[in-house]
């Protein structure tokens, strides 16, 4: 697009002239106009577009990327610092983007003209100079003919067949986790499964390292007829028996064998010497279309029928061999490539139908009711057109290039565009990416705090605890009495001093909230010492309750506070063990023993009834 500058004719005129008289001037000094040199990268992507329409779009991205992987190496850098733990988000981002493969895309363009016979040709081109690598890798090979079209009937009605290559998708997925997770690899991943679920994963994992190859989708809609509103679920029975679909993908078929033969509830047979396997039950509404899936040498095929199955690998001729098809590749200018999507106007019609008729019974349902405009925006973007359209893509050494016949042209693409190129994503991830990560550091060392916490908490208290068993006759213990055991061996948690505590002999538990407000808790452990002499305690209540309810004929229950009053041969409580409570101890006048709830346990020691029959 060229903008008219805003610089009038005559103004023009002066500026020349006065650039001349100043070359004169000067004489052999002059200096001349320099013509920039032609980017090199906008030709290449100019060769795969057309121009002339209402869609011409080009974006350099040169070194775009590299430039935002060296920021973001820097801006992660400066958020990890020296912390030891985190050094393993210190990465060189540049070279993860290389990894993954976008570093080396240079340019994408994008171009839409019209059509003589009506609609758009709309194209598409990402510029890749270098051999594709990482993520990128995993869209396959280079372009050759769509052969499975041999499996399509010539009155398909919708036909997909493109091209995938999983285990370099998962190479390039475990060669960026092996940077933060050392050791990463999908062998991994099963493992982690296992551990999780208790399922042996190692069969699906060897599917998914297999698939590499080509997918097929077809869909024949045959003698499908356009559906009523008013008679939606009994059309939709007749659609699921007249419809045929086929699923084919290439790569794994030996390797689904062993997880197939898991299935119970599958039944396999051979049929014309392929593996055939099918539901033990057949599904009624269905007719004879009950679905199989059969294993052809290296690939499956999942069908609505076992004769359509058999139908498709048996036909010689077929979809390539209808005039509407190969008139839409021709229309293309591409008959290889690497994906191809192809639909019918009877398929476009059959869903523009179907959604009209969900807009009609949502009407019913009130005027707030929201889903009517929005599936009526997806009618007005359905395509219209009375011819099939295609669209293919194809990798080819120096990129990417993509080809449509569509219904609308590449406009409402150039937002998207505008959205997604390095200029905005880049200052995202800027933002983004070093944030997340802090917040992986700062739980990092949150969980390192707690944990140091804690470690500091035991030592404290088994050192507490020794203090005691030493010193009989203490009541309480402060740091400086344990500094000599304690120096050297506490950790360091920011904005905490575990020097400052003071414990009394009775305590069973430290509790110490940290700066994030989470708390942490050591238990002294409960020792069969301290169980003995708890019990020894309880024993000295036993005389108590008997003065006690000898004195109150008309008490039942003595609680522990009562058991020191006037009289009482127990003068004073016992001291806590564990923080037990004995002032709030019952004991029943015909209870057979006393007990207390202590550190989770209940603890109890038997009456003795001799005490019970002695003289008051």
């Amino acid at each position: 697009m060229i903008v008219p500058s805003p610089v009038s004719r005559r103004a023009r005129r002066a500026i020349a002239a006065t650039a001349l008289a100043a070359s004169l001037v000067i004489g052999p000094l002059a200096v001349r106009a320099q013509t920039p040199a032609p980017n090199a990268h906008f030709e290449a992507v100019r060769q795969k577009l057309e121009l002339g329409g209402p869609v011409f779009v080009f974006v350099d991205m040169e070194d775009d990327l590299a430039r935002i992987g060296r920021d973001l190496t820097k801006a992660v850098a400066d958020v990890v610092g020296d912390d030891p733990d985190t050094q393993i988000f210190k990465q060189d981002f540049s070279k993860i983007l290389e990894e993954i493969g976008i570093a080396g895309v240079k340019a994408i363009g994008m171009s839409s003209t019209v059509r003589r016979e009506g609609g758009y040709h709309n194209r598409g081109f990402i510029h890749i100079p270098e051999p594709r690598r990482g993520l990128l890798a995993a869209l396959g090979g280079p372009a050759r003919p769509f052969e499975t079209t041999r499996l399509a009937p010539a009155d398909t009605d919708l036909f997909i067949e493109t091209e995938l290559d999983l285990p370099a998708l998962i190479q390039a997925l475990t060669t960026i986790a092996g940077r933060f997770i050392p050791g990463a690899s999908i062998d991994m991943l099963g493992g982690a499964v296992a551990n999780e679920t208790g399922v042996d994963a190692s069969d699906g994992i060897a599917v998914l390292t297999s698939l590499r190859g080509r997918i097929t989708f077809l869909m024949r809609l045959g003698e499908t007829t356009a559906p009523d509103p008013a008679r939606m679920e009994e059309w939709g029975y007749g659609f699921a028996q007249k419809v045929q679909i086929l699923l084919r993908a290439e790569g794994i078929g030996q390797r689904l064998l062993p997880v197939l033969a898991k299935i119970g509830d599958l039944k396999r047979e051979t049929v014309n010497g392929r593996q055939v396997f099918r539901a033990n039950e057949s599904t009624p509404f269905l007719g004879d279309n009950q679905p199989v899936l059969v294993i052809d040498g290296e690939s499956v095929l999942l069908g609505t029928s076992l004769a359509f199955v058999e139908q498709s690998l048996g036909r010689s001729s077929g979809l390539a061999q209808n005039p509407a098809f190969s008139g839409a590749l021709a229309a293309i200018g591409m008959t290889e490539g690497n994906s191809l999507v192809y639909g019918t106007p009877r398929l476009y019609q059959l869903i523009r139908t179907l959604l009209g008729s969900v807009v009609e019974m949502s009407a019913g349902r009130g005027r707030d009711n929201p889903f009517g405009p929005i599936l009526q925006t997806m009618i007005d973007r359905m395509p219209n057109s009375s011819e099939p359209l295609a669209s293919v893509t194809a990798n080819v050494p120096d990129g990417i290039v993509m080809r449509a016949n569509a219904a609308a042209s590449l406009k409402a693409a150039i937002l998207s565009l505008a959205i997604y190129n390095p200029d905005i994503l880049g200052p995202i991830a800027l933002a983004v990416i070093p944030t997340a990560i802090k917040t992986q550091i700062d739980a990092r060392r949150e969980t390192r705090s707690v944990g140091i916490a804690e470690e500091n908490l035991k030592l404290i208290g088994e050192a507490a605890v020794e203090f005691f068993r030493q010193n009989p006759g203490a009541t309480e213990v402060t740091y400086k009495q344990l500094e000599a055991v304690l120096a050297g061996k506490l950790g360091t948690v920011k904005d905490l001093d575990f020097t400052d505590f003071t414990l009394e002999r009775s305590f069973d538990k430290i509790e110490l909230e940290l700066p994030n407000g989470q708390t942490v808790t050591y238990l002294v452990p409960f020792s069969d010492i301290d169980r003995d002499a708890i019990r020894k305690n309880l024993a000295l209540f036993d005389r108590a309750a008997v003065w006690y309810f000898r004195k109150n004929p008309g008490e039942t229950v003595m609680l522990g506070i009562e058991a020191i009053e006037d009289g009482s041969p127990m003068k004073e409580l016992p001291k806590a063990v564990r923080g037990e409570d004995y002032r709030q101890l019952q004991i029943r006048r015909t209870d057979d023993e006393i007990s207390i709830e202590v550190a989770g346990e209940t603890l109890m020691v038997k009456r003795d009834p001799v005490l019970q029959q002695q003289p008051p």
